[in-house]
């Protein structure tokens, strides 16, 4: 109470002298003896309410008027139009001048071929996967340096989480977009956009088995040995696990696996193996899929019997 009355008649006199004279004259008291003590006092007194002062100030709340989450994202703005994103990797390669980033649609997955993949060949078909089911009106259409290709009818799975279309065989090099709609149940469309690049004089960098009716793949310090071959139609690859850990042999893309649904394996323990042969022409893209940020890609043409 005393220390509060001082302080109060500091702030209203801001001279220590009247200060003191006021203590002495309202308040004589055995322990104000001398002026140097009432001085000590006064200075505690000060120091003390300046650092009170700071530290609720320092501590205070801000002022921000009193609004909900719920209230803010209620008034946020939706987006008309998909946004490009930065996607886990998949089995793609260097970044392809001309592309640009994808554009993925609400609910898309993955799709192959992937965007900024390049491959030996033109695809048979390219398909899109969702984790919601897709309507009827959904659309797919494929372009090649700039030029329209007609796809085939598009199709669904089961699920209707699945779109695809065939393309025209031997369509050639170029840079490929593959532009989509997507609609769902609840009448809504989004579209999106992922591109890919064939490259034919890639071919060279392959390990030519085409008169090896069996071949051996040795999966090994997280790498399949060697991982881009090419072997005849009707050939037997097995691979074998010679690490001391887990691996797969599926199918792009990555997570859905379903470019080639039947070529997909269950987990190969070390030492284990996984075989399958290959009986349609084509370029089979493949990935392990406990070490997709090791990069563990592979990639097998399959080429008509050779004489």
């Amino acid at each position: 109470m005393l220390a509060g009355k001082i302080v109060t008649r500091l702030l209203i006199t801001h001279k220590t002298n009247e200060l003191m004279e006021f203590i002495t004259r309202h308040y004589k008291l055995m322990f104000f003896p001398t002026k140097h003590f009432v001085r000590f006092i006064v200075t505690f007194c000060v120091s003390a309410f300046v650092a009170l002062f700071v530290a609720c100030a320092t501590n205070a709340p801000p002022l921000t008027p009193n609004v909900s989450l719920s209230s803010l994202e209620q008034t946020r703005p939706a987006s008309s139009e998909p946004s490009p994103t930065h996607r886990p990797r998949q089995h793609s390669g260097e970044h392809i001048e001309g592309l640009g980033e994808p554009i993925d649609a609400p609910h898309f997955v993955d799709s192959f071929p992937n965007h900024s993949q390049t491959l030996t060949q033109s695809p048979a078909r390219v398909g899109i996967n969702f984790d919601r089911s897709l309507a009827r009106a959904s659309q797919i259409s494929i372009e090649r340096d700039g030029k329209k290709i007609e796809p085939g009818a598009l199709e669904f799975d089961a699920r209707k989480i699945f779109m695809s279309a065939a393309l025209p065989p031997n369509q050639g090099d170029g840079l490929y977009f593959v532009k989509y709609r997507a609609c769902f149940a609840d009448d809504t469309c989004s579209d999106g956009r992922i591109g890919f690049r064939v490259e034919r004089a890639r071919v060279k960098n392959f390990l030519d088995l085409t008169h090896e009716k069996n071949v051996t793949i040795q999966l090994r310090r997280v790498k399949y040995q060697p991982n881009e071959i090419i072997v005849a139609r009707g050939t037997t690859v097995t691979w074998v696990n010679d690490d001391p850990v887990e691996h797969f042999v599926n199918s792009d893309p990555h997570p859905s696996h379903n470019a080639h649904p039947k070529f997909n394996s269950l987990d190969i323990p070390p030492t284990g193996t996984f075989s399958y042969t290959f009986d349609k022409i084509g370029e089979y893209t493949f990935h392990c899929s406990a070490h997709v940020p090791q990069n563990m890609f592979g990639t097998i043409i399959v080429r008509e019997n050779v004489p």
